[in-house]
């Protein structure tokens, strides 16, 4: 093979893996990530809150002796959560939660460590009041993930995961699933495994976007799981379910 063929040939190979990496780098920012500004309206005992880059809204009385966090999925803003604040609020909880960096009304540009960083300084900011054991950390979706990472490295006691992804890749499909090496972002047993405190599994067997069977193995990793059904965006959440599991000692 002469130079100039080997040229070439080296020059489509560089090529090919400068697509590659645009098309993950452009995957992970837009499909890992897709806020939107589109804000809804949320109960006026809620207070806005306002740390570092962050923003975020936690719910009077501040006399509530738990307070439940809340880390949303990797869709809308904090007011699409609108449905779970109301419901713990309803089981006697106060409920924090907050916009991912470059998610509605937070700075920033998202990544996997800064999802994780915005979760705890949020943590950061409930310890100034809560012990670990009043805090239960709540994820949906992308957001059990970050759940558990801070449930875990905080010795939170108690996280409740809603319709959990065990991973990126695990979800991909074609023709992302053929590069599922490049995905190995957002391992959720990274961070299940090894954790001491209880937690509470909840997926519906409808999902249409994290399959029911992709969830099995998730299983042996959790105290308590609840099979339900409803969409991925619209799981019906056996609330009175929860409210026992938080109270359970």
């Amino acid at each position: 093979m002469d130079k100039k063929q080997q040229g070439i040939e080296w020059k489509i190979g560089i090529s090919i893996i400068v697509v590659l990496i645009s098309i993950v780098l452009i995957t992970k920012r837009f499909v890992y990530f897709r806020p939107n500004s589109i804000m809804f309206a949320v109960d006026e005992t809620y207070k806005v809150l306002k740390q570092s880059h962050l923003h975020g809204l936690i719910s009077d009385p501040s006399c509530i002796d738990k307070v439940v966090l809340i880390c949303n999925s990797n869709k809308g803003n904090l007011t699409h959560s609108s449905e779970i604040m109301k419901n713990m609020n309803a089981l006697g909880y106060r409920v924090c939660t907050f916009d991912y960096s470059g998610f509605g009304k937070s700075g920033g540009i998202p990544s996997e460590q800064r999802l994780y960083d915005d979760a705890s300084y949020m943590v950061a900011f409930l310890r100034q009041t809560y012990q670990p054991d009043q805090i239960i950390v709540y994820g949906h979706g992308l957001g059990c993930i970050v759940a558990t990472y801070v449930a875990r490295r905080y010795s939170i006691p108690t996280v409740i995961l809603v319709s959990p992804f065990p991973s990126i890749a695990s979800i991909l499909t074609n023709p992302l699933k053929y590069v599922q090496f490049f995905f190995q972002d957002f391992k959720i047993l990274d961070y299940l495994q090894g954790y001491n405190g209880r937690s509470l599994l909840i997926h519906s067997k409808n999902d249409e976007i994290i399959s029911y069977n992709s969830i099995t193995n998730l299983i042996q990793y959790v105290t308590n799981h609840i099979p339900t059904v409803g969409s991925h965006q619209m799981t019906e959440v056996p609330w009175e379910s929860v409210r026992r599991f938080i109270e359970e000692k």
